[in-house]
């Protein structure tokens, strides 16, 4: 009598467990199926452009305030050949003091190293020397005008991936006074950062869109 007491205690305390156990697992589903359905959209205008990204999954908020975050640090901190304060604004400031910079950023120095890789590639086709071609333009001034002829041939002078080269991280050049400019592989360098932000997070999904790449 008492055995079979106990064995239907020992049964109900099991079925009880069981149950709890089971909520416990149908809760969490239920969690993660909403949270994949969830979405979260941001918009910027980061390197020029309009941004905008849409993320779905459980974090997808953080990784969308980290991609942005990532952005505007690439944008106005290290690639920004405008800003005077970027990594590469500094990078092209010392060339102007003589044939070498120095940049204290591995990232930047590797993406250099990428970027004359791509040019020799290329046949020159993208040429990261351009800079004091781009600025003749004045695209975003106020009063963007087509150059004179004469002062393309000038500034010409001033460009030419083969006379450049990374040693470490110095940038060396044989040219006067060179602007290094990556605007034409910044996104897809800033496509890269994003998969990076991405891979970090529980993101079921996202469509991140920077000037339409």
């Amino acid at each position: 009598m008492k055995e079979n007491i106990q064995l239907r205690t020992t049964t109900k305390i099991l079925f009880c467990l069981l149950f709890v156990v089971f909520v416990l697992f149908l809760l969490l589903a239920i969690q993660r199926i909403s949270g994949k359905n969830q979405i979260t959209t941001i918009k910027d205008f980061v390197m020029g452009t309009s941004i905008s990204a849409t993320l779905y999954g459980q974090e997808r908020e953080q990784a969308g305030m980290e991609i942005m975050e990532r952005l505007q640090n690439l944008d106005e901190d290290i690639l920004s050949w405008r800003e005077e304060q970027s990594e590469l604004g500094r990078l092209n400031a010392s060339f102007s003091h003589g044939k070498m910079g120095v940049s204290s950023d591995e990232q930047l120095i590797e993406w250099i190293e990428q970027s004359l890789e791509l040019a020799k590639k290329s046949d020159g086709a993208f040429d990261p020397t351009i800079g004091p071609i781009t600025t003749l333009w004045g695209i975003e001034t106020e009063n963007p005008k087509v150059p004179e002829k004469e002062s393309i041939e000038k500034e010409l002078k001033k460009t030419g991936y083969t006379k450049v080269s990374v040693q470490g991280m110095m940038v060396m050049t044989e040219l006067d006074d060179v602007t290094l400019n990556l605007g034409a592989v910044g996104k897809g360098i800033a496509c890269d950062e994003v998969r990076s932000i991405l891979e970090k997070y529980a993101v079921s999904g996202a469509v991140v869109s920077v000037g339409g790449s």
